[in-house]
Parts: structure tokens; sequence; C-alpha cells
């Protein structure tokens, strides 16, 4: 995913987005909360995301993520739940999706760094 931010004024500030990324790169486990038919879940999303970086020159995120029969995690929930936008500059970013790739399952950590 190629994801282009709205305007500085709606983001946090940019030296932030990269400490919240490289904080979130370190974890193995990051738990949010989804509304899924009608009821609230938790969900550990880190297994999800294969890679994710913030191009500053670009003003855009990006991230490589995955989807399978576990779920995955949404373009959207990377911006509010990992990067602290609120839910209105979320929905002001564009999303591009760059490419698909399938998956059985979330890669392990140690393959993650291998797709780019």
């Amino acid at each position: 995913y190629d994801i282009i931010l709205p305007e500085k004024g709606e983001i946090p500030p940019l030296e932030k987005l990269d400490e919240k990324i490289d904080a979130f790169l370190r974890t193995e486990e990051f738990i949010i909360s989804r509304e899924k038919k009608g009821r609230q879940i938790e969900k550990n999303i880190r297994p999800f995301v294969n890679t994710i970086s913030f191009d500053r020159q670009a003003n855009r995120i990006k991230a490589s993520l995955s989807f399978g029969k576990e779920g995955g995690v949404r373009p959207a929930e990377i911006l509010t739940h990992v990067l602290g936008l609120d839910a209105e500059a979320a929905k002001k970013a564009r999303t591009i999706k760059t490419n698909t790739l399938f998956h059985a399952s979330p890669l392990p950590p140690e393959e993650r760094e291998l797709i780019e």
C-alpha cells in the first residue's frame, strides 16, 4: 500500500511518525479493538504488517500488509491505531493498493523484512 497523508496540520509531527513506526516494528504484538458483527473484539495486528515506512519527502506511508484466513489489518487501522491520526484525518488520506501477495498465513518475523 501507498498511503498519501493529508496536509501536515492534520497529522502528528513528522518525527513522531518515525518514532511510532519504529516502536511498532520493534513489538511482536499490537492489540487493537475493532467492531465485528456488532460486537467489540480485540485483535493483534502486528503479524499482518510485513513492512511499514514513512517517506518524508512525499508525505506518504508505504506498507506491506498480509491478509488471510486469520484476518488482516486495514490501512485505516494503521493510520489511526499505530500512527495516531484521528478518524477524520485518516479518511482524508489517499490509499493506493500497489500489489497483492498471497500467503496462507501471516509471515513470521524473520521473513517480514524480505518483502519490500
